[in-house]
């Protein structure tokens, strides 16, 4: 009974052992068993890594098959951007051959990034905004407020690339403001808020590049108290901003960002003093910071107050932050922070490679201060004449003297705004071959460059050539006139003559020093290592 029980687990076990050692005859061991009649394909893990966003499970895969693209992932405040294998984006086309973990990548959606025209290049703008920045006292300078704030206004060319910016950054309720017609009596500027969690972040920027015919009334300082145009612009940009405060029912908890470039950076700085002297303040002194970027100065100098959160960034060799002169009784509010570097040439080499500086040389040194010696005596030159008395052409010297800020109103102001508004109503084209001619022959030809200024008929003609080259209709006779009181002014003014010519190889580097490329280089160089 036993063995025919024994005969039968034989018969039964037997086809199956045969079948097994047929299927490992010849075979080395591996991860998978594979049948000669129906052999198994393998299969591959593939993982997502979010970094942060939701979990998505893991894919199993045949070997050589398409993996099935996943739903994106939602990380929040991140825009995914698609998933990445060795930091090479994946091509879901590709077949899998081996188990692999796919990482998303993501953009932080609270850096922006626009582009920017700076001297007929583009440059890249990243801009953060962050709740945090503004946990710290408006009298604290601060790092990324002042980045902020620079790109903010060196993005406000007064059109709607300003407004994809505030949108960009979650603004709202935003009012983009020309006041740039016919009348030259212009002042563009754009109004946004943010909600910051406990409280709305309302920022101001004030248009300082890209204007043209407003720049005319850079040279209206009035006979007295505060720069007569920026103190009228920054009167219209006070206005607008309680009216918004109404509009959207704004207290003083709101916190308020101002920024200003050049022009609007004195528009700037008076519009923070007028916030502060106000006795029904829109905000406390704590919740009012400003930036200005290379302001003129344009208080009167007895009111011009040291406010603990008015910061002044400067270039202290550029021309620009010395006018109106101190002479004429003005000054900033607020602190300077000085952000100029004796290195200039090597830190504007180092960021783009075509961009030159030429050497300072001067009778001043190679000091930081030499352009500040250089500025500062020449404005002393500048305002030095006098009429002699004895002279039988008194009363009519008397014309052109401008050592008060009373006969610069009466004497010269007119006629400079004259001309100005006259160039600036040119093509942008127009103007920069104007000044691009002046900076060349600074450059090569410094003897004809005084020239023009010594000599009437020369100057008008140096103008009138581009005007007529560009088909720009003018009137001759007011053109002269400009020309000659100009000119008139200066040949008065022998030891002006001469400071000028013995400081001539400086002339080019005038210009360059307000550029607003040449201020980005040395303000980020700045924020990096301070």
């Amino acid at each position: 009974m036993k063995r025919r029980f024994l005969k039968k687990i034989f018969i039964i076990t037997m086809p199956l052992l045969f079948s097994f050692s047929l299927a490992s005859c010849g075979k080395e061991p591996n991860n998978h068993t594979i049948s000669i009649d129906d052999p198994i394909t393998p299969k591959y893990i593939v993982s997502f890594d979010t970094d942060g966003g939701n979990e998505i499970d893991k894919a199993i895969v045949e070997e050589n098959k398409l993996l099935d693209k996943p739903n994106d992932p939602i990380k929040e405040k991140y825009t995914f951007l698609g998933w990445y294998l060795d930091d090479e984006i994946f091509d879901f086309n590709n077949p899998i051959t081996k188990n692999i973990t796919l990482k998303a990548k993501w953009r932080d959606d609270s850096v922006i990034t626009l582009n920017r025209l700076f001297e007929n290049h583009y440059y890249d703008i990243e801009t953060n905004l962050e709740s945090s920045y503004f946990n710290s006292p408006s009298s604290e300078f601060n790092n990324d407020i002042a980045r902020f704030a620079f790109n903010l206004v060196s993005i406000n060319l007064g059109d709607e690339i300003v407004q994809k910016f505030y949108h960009a950054l979650d603004f709202s309720d935003i009012d983009l403001v020309k006041e740039n017609g016919d009348s030259y009596q212009g002042v563009s500027y754009t109004i946004g808020k943010r909600n910051m969690g406990d409280y709305d972040l309302v920022a101001v920027s004030i248009r300082g590049m890209r204007y043209y015919k407003e720049w005319a009334l850079n040279f209206d300082l009035g006979k007295s108290g505060n720069h007569q145009d920026f103190n009228r612009c920054a009167n219209i940009v006070y206005e607008s901003l309680k009216n918004y405060f109404n509009k959207y029912n704004l207290n003083n908890n709101t916190k308020i960002l101002i920024s200003g470039y050049s022009r609007s950076g004195a528009i700037s700085n008076i519009l923070g003093d007028k916030l502060m002297r106000d006795t029904n303040k829109l905000v406390t002194d704590d919740n009012l910071y400003v930036y200005t970027f290379e302001a003129p100065m344009s208080i009167e100098k007895e009111n011009a107050v040291a406010y603990p959160n008015v910061f002044n960034i400067i270039n202290s060799a550029d021309f620009v932050t010395y006018v109106a002169p101190e002479e004429y009784n003005f000054k900033r509010c607020g602190i300077d922070i000085d952000i100029y570097n004796s290195n200039i040439a090597n830190i504007v080499k180092e960021f783009d490679n075509d961009y030159n500086i030429s050497e300072f040389k001067a009778n001043f040194g190679s000091s930081i201060k030499s352009y500040e010696k250089l500025y500062k005596e020449l404005i002393k030159k500048l305002l030095s004449y006098k009429a002699d008395p004895n002279s039988n052409t008194y009363l009519d010297d008397l014309n052109y003297e401008i050592d008060t800020r009373e006969k610069y109103d009466a004497n010269l102001s007119p006629t400079i705004q004259y001309l100005f508004r006259f160039v600036f109503n040119t093509n942008n084209e127009t103007l920069n071959k104007m000044f691009n001619g002046l900076i060349n022959l600074a450059n090569n030809d410094t003897l004809k460059l005084v020239g023009l200024f010594t000599d009437s008929i020369k100057l008008h003609d140096f103008v009138a050539s581009y005007l007529m080259e560009d088909n720009i209709t003018y009137d001759d006779n007011e053109l002269q006139k400009a020309s000659d009181k100009i000119v008139g002014t200066i040949l008065r003014n022998s030891s002006l003559l001469l400071f000028i010519y013995s400081n001539s190889s400086n002339l080019s580097n005038i210009p360059l020093m307000h550029s607003p490329l040449v201020i980005y280089i040395l303000f980020d160089y700045y924020l990096n290592n301070n």
